[in-house]
C-alpha cells in the first residue's frame, strides 16, 4: 500500500513539474519563418516577407557610381549606346571572364554575367537548381517598393525552373537564367527594381508598370548595329564556353532575314491570324518580357514562301522585345529552345536582322567535314 501511495506521490510531482517548465523555462528559439505568401506587412509595407541573401559580390554595385566598379575591374573594353541616357559597358573577352553594365547617367542599373571564372554573390555559372536551392531558398512571390510605389510580383512554376528570382538585402535582385536543356545556370543578371520593373517577366499581381522610355521608331542606326553585335557575340560566348564551333557570319543570310522581316512587318495582316494580330498588339501595349511574340519556324517558312526565298537546312525565329538582349537570349536559351536548336547544331551560320523592336534570326547548319568529304568524293 505504501509503494502505490509512493507511487503516486511520485507521478503527481513529475507531471506538476512538466507542466510549470514553459512557464519557469520559456522557449527562446527563433520563431519559424512566416510562410511564403504570408500578407503581413514589415516596416517598409512589404506585403511578402520574401527571404533576402546578404549581398556580397556583383550585387553590391547595383545603384553605385560606375567608376566604383572600374576602380575594381579596370576599364571597360567597349561602350556600347543604347539610348541618349544609357549604354552598355562590356568586360571580358571570353566565356570565363565575360559580363556586361547598364550604365544609366552614370549609375550601375544591372549586371549581366556570362563568365564561368566571375564570383557571384553565392551562385555560379554552371549551377543546377538543386545547388542552388541547397544555397538559399528560392520563393516564388516577392514584394518591393518603386517610386513610393507598391509591387507585388509571382513567379509560375516554369519561372521558377527556367528563371528563379533572389532577393539581396540592399533592395537589388539577381534572376537566374537556366538553360533549357542542361538545367543549368547560364547567366546571372542583378538588377535594380527599375530594371526589373522594364523587363517584368514575370506576373505582375500589383502595381502599374511605368510608362516604357523605349519607342521602337527612335532606335537609332547606331544602335541597330550594335544590337546586331551584341546578339552575334553574346551567342557565340556561350557557344564557345560549351566547348562548340562558334556561328559564322552569312552575308546571304543578313540579307535574307532583312527582307523577311520588312515584308512581315509591311503585311502583318496578311501573315497573321486574327488571334496572333491581338496577341502582337497586346505585346506592343505592354512592352514587357512576360508575354514575348515570337514566329516559329511554320510562320518563317510562310513568309519564305512568298518572297521566294529558300529555307533548306536552315531555321527561322521573328521575336520582340529587342530592347535588351542579354534577357532577350537568356529567354530563348530557357523556353525557347524546343523552335530554335541553338544547342544542337556543331557548325553553322547565322544573319539576323532588327528592325522596329523586333528580330529575325535565321540559322543555318553546315554539312560537317566527313558530309562535305563524302559529297565530294560522289
Amino acid at each position: 500500500m505504501k509503494r502505490i501511495a509512493h507511487f503516486f506521490l511520485v507521478s503527481v510531482i513529475f507531471l506538476i513539474i512538466a507542466y510549470m517548465q514553459p512557464i519557469i523555462f520559456p522557449d527562446d528559439r527563433a520563431p519559424k519563418p512566416l510562410d511564403i505568401g504570408s500578407e503581413v506587412p514589415d516596416e517598409k509595407g512589404q506585403k511578402f516577407m520574401q527571404g533576402k541573401v546578404s549581398s556580397t559580390g556583383l550585387s553590391q554595385y547595383i545603384g553605385q557610381k560606375a567608376e566604383a566598379f572600374v576602380q575594381n575591374f579596370g576599364e571597360p573594353i567597349e561602350i556600347q549606346e543604347v539610348d541618349n541616357t544609357s549604354s552598355w559597358w562590356i568586360f571580358g573577352e571570353d566565356g570565363s571572364d565575360y559580363l556586361q553594365l547598364l550604365i544609366e547617367d552614370k549609375v550601375i542599373q544591372s549586371i549581366f554575367v556570362l563568365g564561368t571564372g566571375i564570383e557571384c554573390d553565392y551562385f555560379n555559372i554552371g549551377m543546377t537548381l538543386h545547388e542552388m536551392s541547397s544555397v538559399t531558398t528560392l520563393y516564388s512571390n516577392f514584394s518591393f517598393q518603386q517610386s513610393g510605389k507598391d509591387y507585388v510580383v509571382e513567379l509560375t512554376e516554369k519561372d521558377m525552373s527556367t528563371q528563379p528570382l533572389v532577393a539581396f538585402d540592399n533592395e537589388s535582385f539577381a534572376i537566374l537564367h537556366i538553360d533549357g536543356e542542361s538545367e543549368k545556370v547560364t547567366g546571372i543578371r542583378y538588377l535594380n527594381t527599375a530594371s526589373l520593373l522594364s523587363l517584368m517577366p514575370y506576373n505582375l499581381q500589383e502595381g502599374e508598370l511605368p510608362e516604357s522610355k523605349n519607342n521602337e521608331s527612335d532606335v537609332s542606326e547606331v544602335s541597330q548595329r550594335h544590337l546586331e553585335r551584341q546578339f552575334f557575340s553574346l551567342v557565340n560566348l556561350i557557344r564557345e564556353r560549351e566547348g562548340k564551333e562558334i556561328f559564322v557570319a552569312n552575308g546571304q543570310l543578313f540579307l535574307d532575314s532583312s527582307e523577311l522581316l520588312t515584308s512581315f512587318l509591311d503585311e502583318k495582316e496578311t501573315y497573321l491570324e486574327k488571334e496572333a494580330l491581338e496577341e502582337l498588339a497586346l505585346q506592343r501595349n505592354i512592352q514587357t518580357y512576360r508575354q514575348p511574340f515570337y514566329l516559329t519556324q511554320k510562320e518563317i517558312e510562310k513568309i519564305a514562301k512568298e518572297n521566294k526565298i529558300s529555307l533548306d537546312n536552315t531555321y527561322g525565329l521573328a521575336y520582340t522585345p529587342t530592347r535588351d538582349i542579354p534577357y532577350m537570349l537568356m529567354q530563348w536559351y530557357g523556353k525557347l529552345l524546343p523552335h530554335l536548336p541553338l544547342n544542337q547544331i556543331e557548325q553553322g551560320e547565322i544573319g539576323v536582322s532588327f528592325k522596329d523592336d523586333f528580330i529575325l534570326l535565321m540559322l543555318r547548319e553546315s554539312p560537317s567535314e566527313e558530309t562535305a568529304t563524302s559529297d565530294e568524293g560522289k
